[in-house]
C-alpha cells in the first residue's frame, strides 16, 4: 500500500513539473512574438523612423510628468521607450532604453543600412492637456504619427489655419490635401483640430485625429456645418 502511494504522489509530482514547463514555454513564446515578430522588424528607411524624429524635433525637454509647459511642441512621447536593436555584426537584439528626445533623435539618426530594431508597446503620447494616448502596435503607431505630424506641421504661420503649403509628416511627400481648421491655442496652436465627429462639431488633440478617422467612418475634417 505504501509502495502504491508513493507511486501516485511521484506520479502527481511529475504531472505538475510537465505542467510547469508547459506553461513556461508557452509564456515565453508568446513574450518573443510580441516583441520580436518579423511583422514588425524595422529599418533606418521605415517611414516610423522619420515620423518619430519629425514628432519631437526641435525640443530637449524630458517629460516627467503629465504636463507639458514652456513647449511649441504639439505631441510628446512618454518615456522611458524600449527598443530591441540588432548592431552591424549581433545575431540577437540588445534593449536600448531612450529617456528623452535627444536621446531618441540621436538614436534614430544613428541607425546605419546594418540596423534592424523593434519597438516594444505599449507607446504612450501626451497632448497638451497632458491627455494620454496609449499606443499597442505597429500599425496604431503609424497612423498616428503620420496625422499628428502632417496635422501639426501645416500650420507653419500659426494663424490657425491650414497653410497647405507642402509641409509632409516626414515621409518627403506633400499631405496638404486636408484642410485642418486649429483649435489650440497659447503655445501650441496647432496643437489642436476641429473635426465633425457624428454630426457634432468637436475640438480634439492632433493625437486623437486617427482614432476618429481609423473607427468613424461618418467622421471629417472641419465644422459640421461646413
Amino acid at each position: 500500500m505504501k509502495s502504491l502511494r508513493n507511486q501516485i504522489k511521484q506520479t502527481f509530482q511529475l504531472l505538475v513539473l510537465c505542467l510547469s514547463l508547459v506553461f513556461f514555454n508557452s509564456c515565453q513564446t508568446s513574450e518573443n512574438d510580441i516583441i520580436f515578430s518579423s511583422e514588425v522588424l524595422l529599418t533606418k528607411d521605415s517611414k516610423i523612423v522619420s515620423l518619430m524624429i519629425a514628432a519631437v524635433e526641435g525640443n530637449s525637454s524630458n517629460i516627467s510628468s503629465k504636463s507639458i509647459t514652456e513647449d511649441d511642441q504639439c505631441t510628446e512621447f512618454v518615456y522611458p521607450i524600449t527598443f530591441y536593436a540588432y548592431t552591424d555584426d549581433s545575431t540577437t537584439p540588445e534593449a536600448v532604453i531612450i529617456n528623452n528626445d535627444d536621446e531618441l533623435i540621436a538614436f534614430l539618426s544613428a541607425l546605419t543600412a546594418g540596423n534592424q530594431f523593434f519597438i516594444t508597446y505599449p507607446v504612450t503620447l501626451l497632448d497638451v492637456d497632458g491627455e494620454e494616448t496609449v499606443i499597442n502596435d505597429y500599425p496604431d503607431l503609424e497612423g498616428i504619427l503620420t496625422m499628428l505630424v502632417d496635422a501639426c506641421d501645416d500650420d507653419s504661420d500659426d494663424d490657425g489655419n491650414d497653410d497647405d503649403d507642402g509641409n509632409d509628416d516626414g515621409d518627403g511627400n506633400d499631405d496638404g490635401d486636408i484642410e485642418y481648421e486649429y483649435c489650440g491655442n497659447g503655445n501650441n496652436p496647432n496643437a489642436k483640430v476641429i473635426i465633425c465627429h457624428k454630426g457634432q462639431t468637436i475640438c480634439i488633440s492632433i493625437n486623437a485625429i486617427w482614432g476618429h478617422m481609423a473607427h468613424h467612418s461618418e467622421d471629417y475634417f472641419g465644422s459640421c456645418n461646413n
